[in-house]
């Protein structure tokens, strides 16, 4: 009547994963707190201008850019090496 441990191992799965019998110590931590209301949007101190936000929003539109030629350019060497390596070693 040996089943080589996957028994065990399934009644210790199911074990662990079952559903918590008591509460948790950190309950008021997990409590809904009354805070802005939903309809209304949320309004920051020293909030950015309009200059600095499109500033902000061509440097990332670069970076993107600059990250995009990045990787297209590693997949081309990639796919050059096995193509030479292919041609001259194997065929």
């Amino acid at each position: 009547m040996s089943f080589g441990g996957s028994v065990a191992a399934m009644l210790t799965s199911l074990k662990n994963n079952k559903v918590r019998k008591r509460e948790p110590r950190q309950t008021e931590h997990f409590k809904y707190v009354e805070s802005a209301p939903i309809d209304q949007p949320l309004r920051f101190k020293g909030s950015i201008s309009k200059a600095d936000l499109e500033k902000m929003r061509t440097k990332l539109g670069k970076r993107r850019k600059r990250e995009k030629i990045l990787t297209a350019m590693f997949y081309t060497s990639v796919i050059t090496a096995a193509v030479v390596f292919i041609i001259f070693f194997v065929g």
